[in-house]
């Protein structure tokens, strides 16, 4: 193993334009790309808002902040997902709250939906609210 440690050999295959996009990917060092999140960002956390409080049938005022109530996890879920929001950013958006525990949010709301065919057609229903392709 010793012996090959020197080579850096990397292979493209492609056309010209996907193997210049290679080469300044490398040089570039980032792992991600620069415009990848802002692409994403599609959707606002307003917008966002309003979808949930029409799927939930209350204000954001009562529902977003009601222990136990589905509407936030489901703003986080749309947010992550249409809103290309990061987990500190989200966490920021909902009043400080730390990245760690949104994702474990996110996490419950997921094996939620899973189980539970309410949360599934509310999820729906905001995907269809927000205009999105899924």
């Amino acid at each position: 193993m010793r012996r090959w440690s020197g080579w850096r050999i990397r292979w493209g295959i492609g056309g010209a334009t996907f193997l210049a996009g290679l080469k300044a990917t490398a040089r570039g060092g980032r792992r991600e790309t620069a415009d990848k999140r802002a692409w994403r960002r599609r959707v606002g956390w307003a917008e966002i808002v309003r979808a949930v409080e029409a799927v939930r049938g209350e204000a954001w005022a009562c529902c977003g902040t009601r222990r136990g109530d589905w509407a936030r996890p489901l703003a986080m879920w749309a947010a992550r997902r249409y809103g290309g929001l990061t987990l500190r950013e989200m966490g920021a958006v909902l009043g400080g709250m730390d990245y760690a525990a949104v994702g474990m949010t996110l996490k419950r709301f997921a094996s939620r939906v899973a189980s539970e065919p309410a949360l599934a057609q509310a999820c729906q229903r905001l995907t269809d609210m927000l205009h999105v392709e899924t």
